[in-house]
């Protein structure tokens, strides 16, 4: 069998044949079980082998990663009656389920930790993986249950069964809600839509794949799709999302890429051959630019579904009256929040950039924004002494807090706890207050500081508070009681100006950007010049990434995505915003647009979109983040 043009590499270690494959939603590692016990974690680039992982006593059908920020976690279901909870990063086991049945299919419900279960015993279990604990079992199928699926918001459950039918359950009442019927033969694979919450997809022994609205129970369309049973279907992601996209695997050892007209027609796009054996799993990447299939030939293949596109990175423009100072998403990214030199905090809708409301109060520019982690209100700092809390469905502060008695003071920097009961602030008078929202009262003031607070910053949990100062020390505290737990100090004649807090494997690391302290008579701003910036881990102060420019550094403002694998960075001396593979320490892409340089820069909480702010050309701008690979 000549080659295939379009398969971009092939997987090679198991020793038998391989059940499940699935992609981290990082789109960096690809999971697979197999038929000879084991789980092995591959890395999608290079096709190297990174770990494999022992524990299983017979064949591995099902392997999942867990769907939020720790992607270092992978469940394998196991014809050994077990579920094991892996650590990525070591190969560890970290939990054992015992299941009291052979396991054919593992999924972790979008927004928690809890796992579902297909098991041959006919039952659905719902896991808490870290307790080990089963809060559920599903009851109503009179036969084995091959697969299992939530949608994205996570509120049922869609599983396919050896009794030829689909069912749809209550997560919450572990009821069964929906009955579909309609397929001849068992049930293998089925699959949720995203972009359209009541579609489901399905494939069977009977070699058909069928689209159904669960809302109605209507089987939609029926597709003769393959010569033999097919095993596996899949959702490919699409930038549009208007006509989904959908991958099966097949016992005719092909692959197929599907796209639906409508909800009634699917067409074929590709067929991938090149597997020796039966095609019995397959998994898209989160960009939806390849799929990969595992195949009773022992090998996992990956498969260009078509030539990457030039993404356009700057997706909007939102053009302001008067300079910008800070710009930030809210916590569930449906806004935007801006503060300006002319007093003022906006609002903003970033889906279309109309700005939705004008906050006026302040008496001098505003330095700084943050939201309330319940998105109902809004902080600002200003050089009018003051912090604001605005609600956004009024007109006017609900309250403020007067930083100092010195009216000249100005503030500088605010953040936010994540339950929103503290907020910190800092100042040009060289201190950090830490504040009680619901009392308006200053609880702590922090002054091992000798110079200006340039950013002060919360990490995700609570816990810590870091802040950044012109003294060019950087400082960590126990946020609620402003104990100071250590001090870091980055490089000689170089000040920090922005912090962010990174969530890695190996714990959380705090990542500064850096510039320069010119003196006269000083070379040490000459011997480091292309620094641009430092990280160290809170918990062992151990210097862990050095970011290198090829141009100047001085870093305005920096930004870690949610997911830790990514920071962006701005220079005051340059227009230009450039984003960085942490564990690579490489500039990976770089997003020119403004004509000015830029003071502020934050993430969306899902990691795809990226907002700026340029002092200097008064726009805010959003780019997307996504598939960071394909500049």
């Amino acid at each position: 069998m000549a080659p295939d043009p379009d398969c971009m590499q092939t997987f090679h270690g198991h020793t038998q044949g391989v059940r499940s494959v699935a992609i981290s939603p990082d789109n960096i590692y690809v999971a697979s079980g197999s038929d000879d016990t084991t789980v092995r974690v591959w890395e999608i680039k290079t096709g190297k082998c990174l770990k494999i992982l022992r524990g299983h006593g017979y064949r591995i059908n099902s392997v999942a990663f867990l769907a939020d920020k720790n992607f270092n976690q992978v469940a394998s279901g196991s014809d050994d009656e077990t579920i094991k909870i892996w650590d990525v990063e070591t190969g560890s086991c970290i939990k054992t389920l015992n299941c009291s049945s052979e396991v054919y299919s593992v999924a972790f419900q979008p927004g928690t930790a809890y796992l579902a279960s297909g098991l041959n015993d006919s039952s659905i279990k719902l896991w808490d993986p870290h307790s080990g604990i089963c809060h559920k079992s599903l009851k109503g199928h009179i036969g084995e249950v091959y697969c299992v699926s939530f949608p994205k918001d996570g509120s049922y459950i869609a599983s396919g069964s050896y009794d030829n039918t689909i069912k749809i359950w209550k997560v919450k009442e572990g009821s069964c809600k929906k009955t579909l019927r309609g397929h001849t033969e068992r049930v293998y694979s089925v699959v949720c839509i995203p972009s359209h919450k009541d579609l489901i997809a399905s494939c069977s022994m009977d070699k058909s794949i069928k689209i159904w609205d669960i809302d109605t129970e209507e089987c939609l369309s029926t597709h003769d799709a393959h010569e033999n049973w097919i095993f596996s279907v899949s959702f490919i992601p699409q930038p549009d999302n208007i006509n989904p996209r959908l991958v099966t695997g097949s016992a005719d050892k092909k692959v197929k890429i599907w796209e639906t007209e409508g909800t009634k027609n699917l067409k074929c796009l590709k067929t991938f051959q090149g597997h020796r054996n039966w095609v019995r799993t397959t998994s898209s990447s989160p960009d939806g630019q390849c799929v990969m299939s595992g195949s009773d030939d022992g090998t996992i293949k990956a498969w260009r579904i078509e030539e990457p596109r030039k993404l356009e990175r700057c997706v909007r423009t939102i053009e302001s009256v008067k300079h910008l100072s800070s710009v930030c998403f809210s916590s569930d990214g449906t806004l935007l929040a801006s503060g300006s030199t002319d007093a003022t905090v906006k609002i903003w809708d970033p889906t279309n950039g109309s700005c939705l409301h004008t906050f006026e109060g302040h008496k001098e520019g505003v330095s700084c924004v943050s939201f309330m982690p319940t998105n109902e209100h809004v902080v600002s700092g200003s050089f009018d002494n003051t912090i604001r809390i605005w609600h956004l469905k009024g007109e006017k502060y609900v309250k403020i807090l007067k930083n100092s008695e010195d009216e000249s003071n100005r503030v500088t920097t605010v953040a936010v706890s994540p339950l929103g009961s503290h907020l910190a602030s800092g100042s040009d008078d060289a201190k950090i207050r830490i504040w009680d929202t619901a009392k308006e009262t200053c609880l702590h003031t922090l002054d091992t500081h000798t110079d200006y607070i340039n950013h002060v910053v919360a990490s995700a949990d609570g816990f810590y508070l870091a802040s950044a100062s012109k003294d060019q020390t950087v400082k960590l505290w126990k946020f609620i009681d402003g104990q100071l737990i250590r001090e870091f100090k980055p490089f000689d004649d170089l000040e920090v100006n922005s912090i962010s807090f990174s969530y890695q494997v190996d714990g959380t690391r705090l990542v500064a950007g850096l510039s320069h302290v010119f003196r006269a008579n000083s070379r040490a701003s000459l011997e480091s010049p292309r620094i641009a910036a430092t990280a160290w881990n809170v918990k062992t102060d151990e210097k862990v990434d050095i970011f290198l420019r090829e141009d100047a550094t001085e870093v305005s403002s920096i930004s870690s995505s949610p997911n830790g694998l990514y920071v962006a960075m701005a220079s005051r001396l340059s227009p230009i915003i450039t984003i960085w593979d942490v564990d690579r320490r490489k500039c990976i892409l770089t997003l020119p647009g403004h004509d000015g340089a830029v003071c502020s820069l934050s993430f969306s909480p899902d990691g795809t979109l990226l907002t700026s702010a340029s002092f200097e050309d008064r726009t805010i701008k959003l780019w997307n983040t996504t598939n960071m690979s394909n500049p």
